[in-house]
């Protein structure tokens, strides 16, 4: 049960963002730093790690990667790497014991279907938003166990790098 319940965190910890704004509709960049707001968020079985931080570093049209530091309750450090295309194809998540993938299309007015895979057979669905100020992005998943049973669960992260991102 713990590795499933880690296998679901470590899903839970991959979000892609993307936001539609603008008379042009254009889409907004996440770029930039994020710590995991447990108080806002809901995780599979109420436990969670003592800290994640994101650093997005591309968030484009094309590409999106980031990096993501976990620092688990008893102090060990696990830094996943994550570089997708939106092109439907899976992509590995670097770092990840849990052999996770990650692919990305793009859906109409600028979100994004993000699918998340395991080796274990552990499944995830997310769709993230970013709040009016930029700020505060909430991440919506449903999980699937290989039982096929699903868990939704909501990541709410907090900007550390205040300020617009860049179109």
């Amino acid at each position: 049960m713990k590795l499933a319940r880690s296998a679901l965190l470590a899903l839970a910890a991959v979000p892609i963002v993307s936001i539609a704004s603008g008379a042009a509709d254009q889409p907004i960049s996440a770029t930039g730093r994020w710590h995991l707001d447990f108080a806002r968020s809901s995780t599979p079985g109420g436990r969670h790690p003592n800290s994640v931080t994101l650093d997005i570093v591309t968030d484009d049209e094309r590409t999106y990667e980031a990096t993501e530091t976990i620092v688990e309750n008893d102090g060990k450090m696990r830094i996943e790497h994550s570089k997708a295309e939106y092109d439907d194809n899976p992509y590995p998540v670097e770092g990840s014991p849990y052999q996770i993938t990650i692919s990305m299309s793009r859906l109409a007015n600028g979100s994004k279907y993000i699918k998340l895979d395991t080796a274990l057979g552990f499944r995830a669905a997310t769709l993230c938003s970013l709040s009016n100020d930029f700020n505060v992005m909430t991440c919506d998943t449903d999980f699937t166990d290989p039982q096929g049973r699903i868990t939704p669960a909501r990541s709410v992260y907090v900007r550390d790098t205040p300020g617009q991102p860049s179109r």
